[in-house]
């Protein structure tokens, strides 16, 4: 990611079918704030809150009165990544890979650490973790003792 730090050269890569930018430019390591310091970060938020609430209601059949989905549409990318209509299942891989990677990224943000640094080989370690996950996870834990 230390890369992308000041760059000033644009790679564009084609995928699928279209040009795509491959680079861009930062000013500095990105890092999680608290939104409560930021105006830029809690407006953010609550666009992005409404936006996915508009989508929740969307997947479940009902429709956007206050139109967020139709003011949004024209910033929103071809290749956009839209939000589940429902919550990750710990007992499937992609959930198990999601789970693993949100704690993780907290976990550094938490630390100040390189949120990008390594993920592809921790991604690959939550895929091979994936199938004993699993295993763990069919042994039934022992009846807890009742307290009266």
């Amino acid at each position: 990611m230390q890369a992308m730090v000041n760059r000033t050269e644009k790679a564009r890569i084609r995928l699928f079918g279209k040009e795509r930018p491959y680079s861009f430019n930062l000013v500095k390591l990105p890092t999680f704030v608290k939104s409560g310091d930021y105006a830029g970060i809690q407006l953010a938020d609550i666009v992005a809150a409404a936006i996915t609430h508009a989508v929740q209601r969307r997947f479940k059949g009902e429709l956007d009165p206050e139109g967020w989905l139709s003011i949004t549409r024209p910033a929103i990318l071809g290749d956009c990544i839209v939000p589940e209509s429902k919550p990750p299942q710990a007992d499937s891989l992609e959930g198990f890979v999601g789970i693993g990677i949100l704690s993780e990224l907290v976990e550094r943000s938490v630390r100040q650490d390189d949120l990008f640094e390594g993920m592809p080989e921790y991604i690959a370690g939550l895929h091979h973790e994936y199938p004993r996950y699993l295993e763990s996870a069919k042994k039934k834990l022992p009846d807890s003792p009742s307290v009266s």
